[in-house]
């Protein structure tokens, strides 16, 4: 069967097409198979990608806690889920406890009973073009890195666009101002999680 199929020309005659039934374009394209008996069947679309369904603990202005990734151990603030992805867009915010705006899975965060006054944070304006890089940004990544390894000296200068940056400015300075009216809130949201001997995760309220 395998030979036949390589044997057909990617343009087949007519005669050829009824009594195969098939083209190897056909094949190629992945429209046809051929199961076990050697009988063309039609090949079954592919599920679409459903979006992840959030825990019913992550609401807007949950704090949570970040358990993979370069800020494991972190506390940030949950905003929203991103509408493409799935993700979770948290925040520390920066200015607080070196968390920028992120995006993060939700297998990788603990819902805490911590939360934080998001009314007047405007989290409309962002989803994930805001966080996807470019071809020129690749490049431009690629170059530098390129420059340090030969010893670059040069300081580095920010190269993310200005919309996004103004984006960004006007989403944490409102989140910053309602965290800093709470000393103990922001005492917490700086300090890491850690465990300590004889502490159990499964055993502590969150």
């Amino acid at each position: 069967i395998l030979a036949q199929v390589l044997s057909l020309d990617r343009v087949a005659p007519e005669s050829e097409k009824q009594s195969t039934g098939m083209t190897r374009n056909a094949i190629t394209r992945g429209m046809i198979a051929i199961n076990r008996k050697g009988k063309e069947v039609a090949r079954k679309p592919k599920a679409t990608r459903k979006l992840q369904k959030l825990r019913p603990a992550f609401t807007p202005g949950r704090v949570v806690i970040m358990l993979g990734g370069r800020f494991r151990g972190r506390r940030a603030v949950f905003l929203k889920q991103l509408p493409s992805s799935g993700l979770c867009m948290v925040a520390g915010p920066y200015k607080i406890n070196g968390v920028p705006l992120k995006r993060i899975s939700q297998k990788y965060c603990i819902a805490t009973s911590a939360k934080v006054d998001v009314s007047k944070v405007d989290v409309s304006a962002i989803d994930d073009t805001h966080f996807r890089k470019t071809k020129e940004d690749a490049k431009a990544d690629a170059k530098l890195a390129k420059e340090i390894s030969e010893g670059r000296t040069e300081p580095l200068e920010l190269r993310t666009p200005k919309d996004k940056l103004a984006q960004q400015d006007k989403l944490v300075s409102a989140l910053v101002d309602t965290i800093k009216k709470d000393a103990v809130m922001t005492a917490y949201l700086k300090q890491p999680f850690s465990l300590q001997p004889n502490e159990f995760p499964h055993l502590m309220k969150w």
